[in-house]
């Protein structure tokens, strides 16, 4: 089983979209985290479960979609490692 990481990036991007979310809506905002960070559970034992990030075509970056949300995170020290690096919302360039 992979072990997960999560770069201060994804913590800054998480902190961001849960405040925005909690403007309407608080107990929203808390489900949104909980819900998210049990999706990323899956990656502890599918790590290559994400595809490949097409503008990276490296194959240890990859993706995986929450929603309206993409995820993007790094396999590291042969596969024993996920690096979450990023969580944006889907419409915006990189």
């Amino acid at each position: 089983m992979a072990e997960l990481r999560f770069t201060p990036e994804f913590v800054g991007n998480l902190e961001s979209i849960a405040a925005y979310i909690a403007q309407d809506s608080e107990i929203l905002a808390r489900e949104f985290i909980k819900n998210l960070m049990d999706r990323l559970e899956v990656l502890k034992v599918n790590p290559e479960i994400g595809r490949v990030v097409p503008e990276k075509a490296d194959a240890a970056i990859r993706e995986i979609f929450y929603g309206s949300y993409r995820v993007v995170y790094r396999l590291a020290e042969a596969r024993e490692i996920v690096d979450v690096v990023m969580i944006r919302h889907a419409a915006r360039l990189r």
